[in-house]
């Protein structure tokens, strides 16, 4: 953490834990009124267990919203921080070496407004300093591998099955009973691999072990593949990472967008991608699999994602616009006033 983040967290977070603790639990009980009983969880489990990254984005938004237009302390001493160069943003990572975990970082602190989605017994709203929170990075293949077989419960395996996906998906997830899903087909993964140009990537495809031939197949099959000879997939995945190292791909932020809006029909969200469960998307009220839709309308759905991430990434925009609008709105109030005694 930043001198500067530091300081923020000193003068307007720390002060009021009490009343910020009651404001997220605010947040949250917002949050389950829109998602329990209407979300349905990717991991088939009932609400709000698995659905960490669900409420945690929604509850993002509305925090945005109440920054926008500050009506209590909680939300005005937020408000106050981000004009004065704090952050609000969502992170991903392996909590206490046990688990995934989506939550938020404010300043120096580190907020899980979905604390009970892996034991919902626990406190909904949990606020630590970052540094206490045993939240860490995923450092390579290897260590995502150790904490889903474990956290999970799935077998992970190289993907060999489909080379031409391996650099950025480098990985195959199975578990009895579940069809097979490639992992994991989120931003922070697949730039995990392009940071270091595919070379994490190919060495774990080299090393790791290779999944059983129906595994192979089964998701040869569900990516429209023919089964085809699959003695050369691993050679062929290595191959692979080192034709997309020659020609810059891990720098071509287009490609990799487009790549991850290309798979977002079958892996749209992070649980669905871990599990290999298959895709829920829900229009109208009506809940639909996503593998079970036409090609065409899996592309319209990937564009109405995209579309929404951007109108997601405005309406941040628009939030801290506001909140610093206000903030110059009450300075030049201020300063009329001055006038006007004089």
């Amino acid at each position: 953490m930043t001198p500067e983040a530091a300081a923020g967290t000193a003068r307007f977070l720390l002060p009021r834990l009490g009343i910020l603790e009651s404001f997220f639990l605010e947040v949250r009980a917002e949050v389950d009124a829109d998602l329990a009983g209407h979300f349905v969880s990717p991991s088939g489990k009932s609400y709000p267990l698995g659905c960490c990254r669900e409420i945690t984005l929604c509850a993002l938004e509305k925090l945005h919203a109440r920054i926008a237009e500050p009506r209590c302390e909680a939300s005005r001493a937020l408000a106050d921080f981000i004009r004065d160069g704090g952050t609000l943003r969502c992170i991903w990572g392996i909590l206490r070496d046990r688990y995934f975990q989506t939550a938020l970082q404010l300043g120096g602190l580190y907020v899980d407004v979905a604390n009970d989605t892996v034991t919902v017994t626990k406190p909904k709203v949990e606020i630590l300093p970052m540094e206490e929170s045993g939240m860490a990075a995923v450092r390579d293949a290897a260590h995502f591998a150790r904490i889903a077989e474990s956290y999970w419960g799935l077998r992970i395996y190289a993907n060999t099955a489909l080379p031409s996906l391996a650099p950025l998906l480098p990985m195959i997830g199975a578990a009895p009973g579940k069809p097979p899903g490639l992992l994991s087909a989120t931003l922070y993964m697949v730039e995990l691999f392009c940071r270091d140009r595919f070379q994490a990537a190919e060495a774990w495809l080299a090393s790791a072990p290779e999944p059983p031939p129906e595994i192979v197949a089964d998701l040869r099959r569900r990516h429209g593949q023919e089964p085809g000879d699959t003695a050369n997939g691993r050679q062929a995945a290595v191959e692979a990472c080192r034709s997309y190292r020659a020609s810059d791909r891990a720098f071509d932020t287009a490609w990799i967008n487009g790549f991850l809006n290309r798979l977002s029909g079958k892996t749209s969200t992070e649980d669905a991608a871990m599990t290999g469960k298959p895709s829920i998307v829900t229009i109208d009220g009506h809940p639909y699999d996503m593998n079970a839709l036409s090609e065409e309308a899996r592309a319209q759905i990937a564009g109405l994602q995209a579309t929404d991430q951007e109108i997601t990434h405005l309406k941040t925009r628009l939030a801290i616009a506001q909140t610093a609008r206000a903030a110059y709105a009450m300075a030049l109030k201020a300063e009329l006033e001055k006038s006007r005694r004089l």
